[in-house]
């Protein structure tokens, strides 16, 4: 029994192995191998990039499934009789004993040599061939095991979109080269040329046979109302063979006239654009079909089909320099190299502004309804504090109700004696006419004056808002000491205006001013009422310090006491008995200070009383006359 753990780990071993084998077994006989032939020689841009579509679309359908051989014919450059026989034998030699499952077969050389080895070396192999219908010949026990990838060589198409361009094109200057390795494609080429040239109404040249040199001396000729179609063309010359890139870049740096073309990787080396082939496209077609190849069961060939590798493609740079209209591409058409827009080349700045912008608008969105709002709570407090200062207004003018009758009462008494005074010298014989003059004169004044009391009553009870003028503080002060006359003889104090000599107007509104003074007065007539010797001073004078206009109301009372000083200003706030006062002077007071401009400063001391100080600003205007 203590054998039974090592015996299940030999025979776990041994399935291991069994089985790992067989399974390495299947995976080598079940890669696959595929031969990828070719008529141009391996560094040609436009094979590079089909064999770089075919390998990686096959990869991801197959992946370490298959294997790639890939042959370049490369006719361009050796195209000799017996070239290809030569390389049927190379291939037998080098594929001696490989099998091939699938034979890829790009062109009409390559067809044949497919078709022939595989008869030869591999007859169950499939076979998938890329070229044009007119390309394509196979014999009848072909049919079964070949698949063909057609590609359509549009020229048609191409003149098509050149003509849209340049309607008024006389001409079509076709270019050929001087090789012979594309003889049978540049036929089809030139045929299908002379029948879209035929159905345009243009005349047609063909340019072939010609060293580089020769053909590129003739295109610069032209002018630009000739469109130039540049053919499967291999030149040579200067001891040296150009490939279609390279002479395309050759003769469209001379050309006069826009080069339209059928390949894809002629863009951007001259040519304008047509209706091309994309050959990435065409590598991962026929990778799609080898994958089909090699998954079919035996005797299945995959179907046939035809290639849609074609796009209508534009150089931007082509067009401008010919001055061709983008607006007048076919519907569908792609312009490549065009300059990245603004949005394309500075994606993120673009939006990092958009953002800052949109940021900045929001705060200034935020920052006027923040402005309107406060506007209209300043709005709001000066009308409340308007509405409240004619509420002290009022208040004050009750207090003041004996000193205003008195005011009153003055004139009024004056004007009925020199009445009845008139009267007695009226029931004369003979009156005294300059003394009833006079009698005249005094009613009128009288008059005067108990108008003028009541025009100011009338002003402070129905005032309401700020009205700034160029105001004489010596002549607000003394009005204001009128009114309170009477009121400070009631209560004894003595009341006086001192102002010092030339002062300047202030910028103010009479009726405020005069509130907040008769405020004043009135709290430091109630600090000195009842002292020997209490008095209450207005006083104006100009501070050399500030250039401001200081206006103060000083008495000679005990003084404020200390634990109300720091509520002073605060509305509902009094140290009269209750029922004497609503606490509201020195808070409207100093809202008046505020819409001056200044502030309401209070020095006080006990043995010195109280100082009320507010700076004014002295007005650029003269007072009215």
């Amino acid at each position: 029994m203590s054998f039974t753990p090592l015996k299940y780990l030999l025979a776990a071993c041994w399935f291991a192995v069994v089985f790992g084998a067989s399974g390495i077994a299947w995976a080598s006989t079940d890669a696959k191998a595929v031969l990828f032939l070719e008529d141009d020689e391996p560094g040609r841009p436009g094979y590079q990039t089909m064999t770089r579509g075919f390998r990686e679309s096959l990869e991801q359908s197959l992946p370490g499934r298959v294997a790639i051989y890939q042959e370049n014919l490369d006719l361009a450059r050796f195209s000799h009789p017996d070239y290809q026989d030569q390389t049927l034998q190379w291939l037998r030699q080098k594929y001696q004993g490989k099998k091939i499952d699938v034979v890829v077969a790009c062109g009409p050389a390559s067809m044949k040599l497919a078709s022939k080895s595989c008869g030869a070396f591999w007859p169950d192999a499939r076979m998938i061939w890329l070229g044009s219908k007119e390309q394509q010949e196979m014999s009848p026990g072909e049919a079964a095991r070949v698949a063909l990838l057609t590609v359509k060589l549009d020229v048609a198409s191409t003149l098509d979109a050149a003509r849209t361009l340049m309607p008024g094109a006389s001409r079509l200057v076709v270019v050929g080269g001087n090789k012979s390795s594309y003889a049978g494609m540049n036929e089809f080429f030139l045929h299908e040329a002379e029948a879209a040239a035929a159905r345009h109404g243009l005349a047609m040249e063909f340019l072939a046979g010609l060293p580089l040199a020769e053909t590129r001396r003739r295109l610069s000729l032209l002018p630009r109302d000739v469109m130039v179609l540049y053919g499967f063309s291999s030149f040579e010359g200067e001891g040296r063979a150009y490939t279609p890139r390279e002479a395309m870049l050759e003769l469209s740096r001379a050309s006069g006239a826009p080069i339209f073309g059928l390949s894809k990787t002629l863009i951007g080396y001259g040519m304008t654009g047509g209706v091309m082939l994309r050959p990435e496209q065409m590598g991962r077609e026929l990778a799609d079909m080898t994958a089909e190849a090699l998954t079919a069961p035996p005797g299945k060939a995959p179907a046939s089909r035809e290639s849609r590798a074609q796009a209508t493609l534009f150089d931007w740079h082509g067009l401008q320099r010919f001055g061709l209209s983008q607006e007048k591409l076919p519907e569908g058409a792609e312009i490549l190299f065009a300059p990245p827009s603004l949005w394309e080349e500075h994606r993120n700045a673009v939006l990092g502004s958009v953002a800052l912008l949109g940021g900045e608008s929001a705060l200034i969105v935020a920052f006027i309804v923040q402005l309107r709002r406060r506007r209209k709570a300043e709005q709001k407090v000066l009308l409340q504090r308007d509405q409240l200062a004619h509420v002290g207004r009022v208040s004050s003018l009750g207090q003041l109700t004996a000193s205003i009758a008195h005011e009153l009462n003055q004139p009024l008494c004056a004007i009925l004696r020199n009445a009845g005074a008139a009267e007695r010298l009226l029931q004369k014989a003979e009156p005294d006419l300059e003394e009833l003059r006079a009698i005249v004169a005094d009613i009128r004044a009288d008059d005067s004056r108990a108008s003028t009391v009541i025009e100011r009553m009338r002003a402070l009870l129905t005032r309401q808002s700020v009205d700034f003028e160029a105001l004489d503080l010596k002549a607000v002060l003394e009005e204001a000491a009128e009114l309170l006359n009477y009121e400070a003889m009631k209560r004894g104090v003595a009341l006086k205006v001192v102002t010092a000599p030339g002062l300047p107007s202030v910028h103010g509104d009479r009726v405020h001013l005069q509130q907040m003074v008769i405020n004043l007065v009135l709290n430091s007539m109630d600090a000195v009422q009842g002292k020997p010797g209490g008095a209450v001073v207005m006083e104006a004078e100009t501070d050399a310090a500030t250039g401001r206009i200081m206006l103060r109301v000083r008495d000679n009372g005990p003084g404020i006491p200390e634990a109300l000083r720091s509520t002073l200003f605060e509305p509902f706030q009094s140290s009269k008995p209750v029922g004497m006062g609503m606490g509201m002077g020195l808070a409207i007071s100093q809202t008046i200070a505020e819409a001056h401009e200044g502030v309401l400063q209070v020095e006080s001391s006990s043995p010195a009383g109280t100082c009320f100080c507010c700076p004014l600003h002295p007005s650029p205007f003269p007072v009215p006359a």
